[in-house]
């Protein structure tokens, strides 16, 4: 996973792929609604591994105060999503994805230049 976390192109696409699915999550047969669903899955996996990097870097002193702010706007935004009941009806997941996409990239790229410092 951590190798993953160093490219940031693979994790563009992993957004892009999220707000991709989420379009078709409301007219889409029953095998692309289960795609939308794992699209979201994998977003709160993706979500659960930046955030531990962060937990790391921050217990270690390397986060400044502007980037435990991103965690913490980060967090409020996603936990609900990737912690509360998971939403079936495809139009809820296809919001869930829009709500949590912007939060998850920048504690992404946070992630990411942690690694590299």
């Amino acid at each position: 996973m951590r190798r993953f976390l160093r490219r940031p192109l693979a994790w563009a696409c992993l957004v892009a792929a999220m707000t991709v699915t989420g379009c078709t999550a409301t007219t889409g047969s029953v095998s692309e609604r289960q795609a939308v669903f794992n699209s979201l899955t994998d977003a709160c996996r993706a979500y659960a591994a930046a955030l531990r990097v962060a937990a790391v870097a921050h217990a270690s002193g390397q986060l400044g105060s502007e980037q435990v702010l991103t965690v913490d706007t980060a967090r409020a935004v996603i936990n609900p999503v990737c912690d509360g009941p998971a939403p079936v009806d495809p139009l809820a997941i296809s919001i869930a994805l829009s709500t949590i996409q912007t939060s998850l990239y920048e504690l992404i790229v946070l992630s990411q230049s942690v690694e590299e410092t």
